[in-house]
């Protein structure tokens, strides 16, 4: 159990880093000036992170089928992700701006879960090898 909560955390730090980046890059891009995150965005940052981490089990349940999975995981990375861009970065203000981070994150995504699916689907197939007796009768 210990060993699952470092690792959500570790992935949480590590994701936390790259947001950070990705907001003050778009804020630059569309706001043409720095974004500042105060202590409370940052920390509201961070539980993202961490919801976005122990989303990610999601994937990982294999009593669902794959495409129900990747479906409720995009679901809820495009929910974290406006409430990152958003509420946090305050950088999505009208509709247009909901918009073009919306087809981002969904090509962005669709590539992810493209690349995902494949390797997945490779393992699978690797896995469910025929198994054949060494013992004949």
């Amino acid at each position: 159990m210990a060993k699952k909560i470092q690792k959500i955390l570790t992935d949480s730090c590590i994701l936390f880093t790259i947001f950070v980046f990705i907001i003050y890059a778009a804020g630059y891009c569309f706001q043409q000036k720095s974004v500042t995150l105060a202590l409370s965005g940052t920390a509201m940052l961070l539980g993202v992170c961490i919801v976005l981490s122990v989303f990610r089990r999601v994937l990982t349940y294999k009593k669902l089928p794959m495409i129900v999975r990747i479906l409720i995981h995009y679901a809820l990375v495009l929910g974290s992700a406006f409430l990152g861009f958003a509420v946090i970065g305050k950088i999505i203000s009208t509709s247009l701006q909901s918009l073009i981070m919306l087809s981002a994150i969904t090509l962005l995504y669709s590539m992810f879960a493209l690349a995902y699916a494949f390797l997945e689907s490779k393992q699978d197939k690797n896995a469910k090898d025929e198994y054949t007796s060494m013992f004949r009768k």
